[in-house]
């Protein structure tokens, strides 16, 4: 599974700072752990799913996240971070420092 992860709006109307877009994670290049938590939060039904777009407030930012199984589908979930849970929001900042 890979994972595309893409940002833009908040304070700058660049998303988040310092990540260069897209950043892609395979998570078969992570460890065991973090992978299994990545799956678990970007996999159908995880928490990524219930995550939503909110009023689009100038400062939010957007996330446009871009889920490639290993079969080669993908499906692609936008969302902001006042839409999204603390769970989703804390593994986005953990991937982009892979």
């Amino acid at each position: 599974m890979k994972i595309r992860i893409m940002t833009s709006g908040g304070l700058t109307g660049m998303g988040l700072p310092g990540v260069v877009q897209p950043k892609e994670v395979d998570l078969n290049n992570l460890s065991p752990a973090l992978a299994k938590r990545a799956r678990a939060v970007f996999s159908p039904g995880g928490a990524a799913d219930s995550a939503t777009a909110s009023a689009r407030g100038a400062s939010a930012v957007r996330y446009e996240i871009t889920v490639i199984d290993d079969a080669g589908g993908s499906r692609t979930c936008n969302f902001d971070d006042v839409g999204a849970s603390s769970e989703v929001l804390a593994m986005i900042y953990e991937l982009v420092q892979q």
